[in-house]
Order: structure tokens, then sequence, then C-alpha cells
């Protein structure tokens, strides 16, 4: 286990030990915040990536989705275990898999993104993460265990996302 792995399970234990605090995960780039990167999408027996192959690409920790209640369509989510040295995984977004795979079962497919090919181990629900005003771009979001050191240090998991049952000022002073 990475010095980074250990971080963020030391910080979201105790986050999510916190009384009021239901769940806590980190993610490299907030939703509506313009941050993130559109990543090249290649499929199986492709070189060159079209310009309608792309993605947003985001690393998480696990629990990301229930905290943030983005709906889990199928699948699973990503897990500690997903790390550097085991397979490549992504969790895609629903317009992500209508967009490779139409009318197909995207678990199990794989794809190349972020300098690495990955499978496909969960679907979830769409989000607007641009501007409420724009359509939902395919979404990719990926172990932040599996990020590798060095070259997309930029997409390190940074933002702590924190789902509370009583206020903030309750479990942080403002």
């Amino acid at each position: 286990v990475t010095a980074r792995a250990q971080f963020y399970r030391q910080v979201l234990d105790e986050v999510r030990a916190t009384p009021g605090v239901e769940s806590a995960a980190y993610t490299s780039f907030l939703p509506m915040v313009m941050g993130g990167g559109i990543w090249p999408v290649l499929l199986p027996g492709t070189t060159v990536p079209e310009d309608a192959r792309a993605a947003s690409v985001r690393f998480i920790t696990p629990g990301y989705f229930a905290t943030m209640r983005v709906p889990l369509v199928r699948g699973r989510d990503v897990e500690d275990t997903d790390r550097q040295d085991t397979q490549y995984v992504a969790v895609v977004s629903r317009s992500f898999a209508e967009l490779y795979w139409p009318g197909q079962d995207p678990l199990g497919r794989h794809f190349s993104t972020a300098l690495q090919e990955r499978v496909v181990v969960g679907v979830v629900g769409d989000v607007r993460v641009r501007g409420l005003e724009r359509e939902s771009e395919p979404q990719v979001y990926l172990p932040a265990p599996q990020v590798p050191d060095g070259g997309l240090g930029f997409y390190i998991p940074k933002d702590l996302v924190v789902r509370a049952t009583t206020p903030l000022s309750s479990i942080v002073p403002v």
C-alpha cells in the first residue's frame, strides 16, 4: 500500500468516524468546477481516437458515488483493492456506456484512457459536470490508488466530499 493510499484511508476513517458524518470520499475534481480533463478513449482495434471518442476523467476513492448520491446502475464501485499492481479498472457513466457500447452490456469491456488499458467494472448515472445548462458528457471514474506517480500528479484526488446528517457547523467549526 502506497503512502498516498494510507493517507486517504487514515483521513477518511477519521472523517467517517465523526459524529454526524454519513459518508466521505476524495475526488480529483468536483462537479460544477471547471477542472478535470478530457482524455481520448481508445477502443480495442482502434489506433487513433476519433473526435467523438473522449471522456471526462476523475480519480476517486471508494464511497464517492454514495457520498455524492450518484446512483450505481450496474456492477460495482471502485475498491481499496484496485491498486497499481492490479488490473486497471473504470466505472463509467451511463452516457459513456451508451456512446461506446449501445445496447450492449458494458461490464467487462476494455478501453484505454489516462495512459492505461482499463476494464469496466461499474456503470453510474450521469452527472452534469461543467454547468447545469450543458448536457452531461461521458464520464470515467478511476480508482485513486491507480493514479500513476509522476506524469498525472495533477489528477491526485485532493477534494474531500462529505455527506452529513447534521449541519456542517456542528461538525466543523466555522
